[in-house]
């Protein structure tokens, strides 16, 4: 990235031009064992995918549990990613920036220990599921974005997982109205959900039009 024959605009010249104080960003895979807490540092070995190649990479440990506290403490697999710099050629990289990200083992981004188990499930019955974002949002979900859209049913099936106990009434409460807002959607969607909170296994899948 940063070799001196690149052009005007390319990474080398920007660096150039902000005495090389800029830094890379990169996005890698971050497993749990691959953690390793050193005084005020915790030292992660990454691995990249694409390159089946591992490095490693130091962060604060306060940017580490900051981070750790954002997904809620969810246990790895992560994408681990941020800005990373170092003080000299044979210095040990460190991140300037730093974030997490939960996935499954087949690299679904999720927010609980129950997605994960879901996703992973998912992903083994080859089943074809996307994750709605704000910019999705259908304005029948009446505010709602759901934990998942199977798009191999005819129509979609929205997908939700419904975790926290019922001592938390305020999440139940709005469990409720997600449930009844998207019960309501037939026959535009189908809507499937699993109450994990209750140890239940994972409930029939949607059948698919395979």
């Amino acid at each position: 990235m940063l070799y001196q024959g690149a052009s005007p605009g390319q990474v080398y010249m920007i660096e150039k031009k902000h005495s090389f104080q800029s830094a890379a960003f990169t996005i890698l895979y971050l497993d749990t064992d691959g953690i390793d807490r050193q005084d005020d540092k915790v030292l992660l070995t990454l691995l990249n995918p694409e390159k089946n190649r591992e490095c490693q990479i130091q962060v604060q440990s306060m940017w580490f549990d900051r981070a750790f506290e954002m997904v809620n403490k969810v246990s790895g697999p992560y994408f681990a990613g941020g800005f990373v710099t170092r003080d000299g050629y044979n210095a040990m990289p460190e991140f300037t920036s730093f974030a997490l990200v939960p996935i499954s083992n087949y690299g679904a981004p999720v927010e609980s220990t129950y997605e994960r188990i879901l996703y992973n499930h998912l992903s083994t019955h080859q089943r074809r599921v996307t994750r709605p974002f704000h910019k999705d949002v259908d304005h029948r979900w009446n505010g709602f974005i759901p934990d998942g859209l199977f798009i191999d049913t005819y129509p979609k099936t929205i997908l939700e997982v419904f975790g926290i106990s019922e001592s938390d009434t305020t999440y139940h409460e709005r469990r409720k109205a997600k449930i009844v807002q998207f019960s309501s959607l037939k026959p535009n969607y189908l809507f499937w959900y699993w109450d994990t909170y209750l140890k239940t296994k994972v409930p029939s899948l949607p059948p698919s039009f395979k």
